[in-house]
């Protein structure tokens, strides 16, 4: 009896394991630090939206509030968005538009700023069975970029600023 409670346990927590790592996403926000916590920040984006996350104690004193940052961070299924860079947004003299100097790049190479990537994975996939991942790549900057790859095991769709599909 003792032997199949460990099992189960066992079964238990990997199976929660699974399902807690299933699905994470990573993207990236410009947004103003309002509250630095520890263990934890909190930033308002462009569009007004608070959001709190998880950050290493390490950042607390190289960031300031009221300043504007690049927050990269990954979003796992449940729980608090997990922050894994933070970069200052440094202003140009003159700018008009906070994120101007940040989707721009001085070398002319895209930079991880200029897009926000999104991945939805199934929430259950079977060994030997075809699944679909969806994911989205948005252009931040204002200048097109040419994405090329050499398998062609890749399909795609291109929406506008409304979410409506653009014929190719």
């Amino acid at each position: 009896m003792k032997k199949i409670l460990v099992c189960f346990v066992a079964a238990l927590m990997l199976f929660s394991g699974i399902v807690w790592a299933s699905k994470s996403t990573s993207s990236s926000k410009v947004a103003v630090l309002k509250e630095i916590g520890i263990g934890e920040i909190v930033i308002q984006d462009e569009s007004g939206a608070i959001t709190a996350m998880k950050a290493p104690q390490i950042i607390e004193k190289l960031i300031e509030e009221e300043k504007s940052y690049v927050v990269v961070y990954e979003q796992r299924r449940w729980g608090r968005p997990v922050v894994q860079s933070i970069e200052p947004v440094n202003l140009e003299e003159g700018s008009q538009n906070a994120n101007s100097s940040l989707l721009h790049s001085p070398t002319g190479e895209p930079t991880e700023a200029m897009f926000n990537v999104d991945m939805q994975i199934p929430d259950r996939i079977e060994a030997g069975q075809p699944f679909e991942v969806e994911g989205s790549l948005v252009n931040l900057s204002d200048r097109d970029w040419e994405i090329s790859h050499g398998a062609a095991m890749f399909t795609y769709s291109v929406f506008n600023d409304n979410g409506e599909p653009v014929p190719r």
